[in-house]
Parts: structure tokens; C-alpha cells; sequence
């Protein structure tokens, strides 16, 4: 039997950035770019800065994937690693912040 289980891994905060889609009401947008209006169930590749999505994330439900998009982005797009925006949005502020006082 196979069941969704969830996963804490550790990633660089740019490489998730540079790769990740983040689902909206209607379409997506590049979160590398902030190109907008993107079919996340078709598109590979962001059309406007070329970056491959690896990573998807939603907006909706708190950061949280609802069963029903969970299976949807699985039998359309088994290869892209659902996160949690929570999550990736806390770490990419903590970064900017941090790259901020650093200078």
C-alpha cells in the first residue's frame, strides 16, 4: 500500500527559489522571476526566464495542498516536490533579512 507521508529535508533556500511555481486561484507564477499567468499542469520550464520547475508550492489553504490538488499535480506532474509556502516563504524572508544586515 502506498500512502503520501511528510518529509522535513533540508535545501538551499535560492535553489528551491530559482525552481519553484506557486499555485494560485486560477494559474501560477515563477517565484524566480515573478512571471505570472503560468498553466502549472503543462508548463516545464518558466516561459519568461527559462528556469525548470522542479518545486511547487501553493498560496491557497494557508500554504497547505488540498487532497484533491495533491492528486491532481500527481498524476499530471509526478515529478515536481510539493512544499509547503509556509515554510518556503518564513526561510526566503529570514534570508533576504539576513543578507540585509550583512551589508
Amino acid at each position: 500500500m502506498r500512502v503520501r507521508l511528510r518529509v522535513w529535508k533540508h535545501f538551499d533556500i535560492n535553489e528551491v527559489k530559482e525552481h519553484l511555481v506557486i499555485v494560485g486561484q486560477l494559474s501560477a507564477d515563477c517565484a524566480n522571476c515573478r512571471a505570472i499567468g503560468i498553466d502549472y499542469l503543462k508548463a516545464k520550464k518558466c516561459p519568461e526566464c527559462n528556469s525548470e520547475f522542479k518545486f511547487i508550492a501553493t498560496r491557497q489553504n494557508q500554504g497547505r495542498f488540498p487532497p484533491h490538488l495533491i492528486k491532481r499535480i500527481g498524476q499530471m506532474r509526478p515529478e515536481l516536490e510539493l512544499i509547503d509556502y509556509a515554510d518556503f516563504k518564513h526561510a526566503s524572508d529570514r534570508s533576504q533579512a539576513e543578507n540585509f544586515f550583512k551589508k
